[in-house]
């Protein structure tokens, strides 16, 4: 496992890479295995592992099993999938990475020293369309390539529209979040 912290907006994203088959072992997981202590909703992003603590996760690549212990239901989630749009129901959960690749992890813990989590939005775009980014939007690049006023914006890296609305073309797959504070 190699991962990486990026600042976003005052916070702190980890972006962490994995093999396939590797163990996990941090403040969400032991040994793979997960506990879902509350529901995720998009309002209140859930908590989950041993602490307690509240976090999202997105898979930027690579195919992630998530396995309940008590009543054996499997959800698989690969590229795209955000906790913020359809979290894990309450539960103990075995995690497997089924293929390499990398995530995004954002929790109220480690880097952010306990402040709660901003209201959040889940920013997606396919390659070759455009949306408008309102003035004042803060958004997190994750993955992708974004063409904003003939200026192409790597991954990993803050967004912030500042003076009017802007036009953004996805060069790639586009995924990230939307800062709403």
């Amino acid at each position: 496992m190699i991962s990486k912290p990026h600042p976003a907006f005052g916070y702190v994203i980890f972006r962490t890479y994995m093999l396939a088959g590797e163990t996990l072992n941090d403040d969400l997981m032991t040994n793979n295995v997960m506990v879902v202590s509350q529901q995720t909703t998009p309002t209140d992003h859930g908590k989950s592992g041993n602490t307690g603590k509240q976090y999202i996760f997105y898979i930027l690549s690579g195919k992630h099993e998530y396995k309940n212990k008590e009543t054996g239901e499997t959800h698989t989630f690969s590229r795209g999938y955000c906790s913020l749009e359809q979290g894990l129901p309450v539960g103990s959960y075995d995690a497997k990475f089924l293929e390499s690749g990398d995530f995004l992890c954002f929790n109220t813990h480690a880097a952010n020293k306990d402040k709660p989590l901003p209201p959040l939005e889940v920013f997606k775009l396919e390659s070759g369309k455009s949306t408008t980014l309102p003035k004042d939007t803060k958004l997190f690049l994750a993955e992708g390539l974004l063409t904003i006023d003939e200026t192409t914006v790597p991954s990993m890296k803050q967004i912030k529209v500042v003076n009017e609305d802007k036009i953004a073309t996805a060069v790639s797959d586009c995924y990230g979040l939307i800062f709403k504070n």
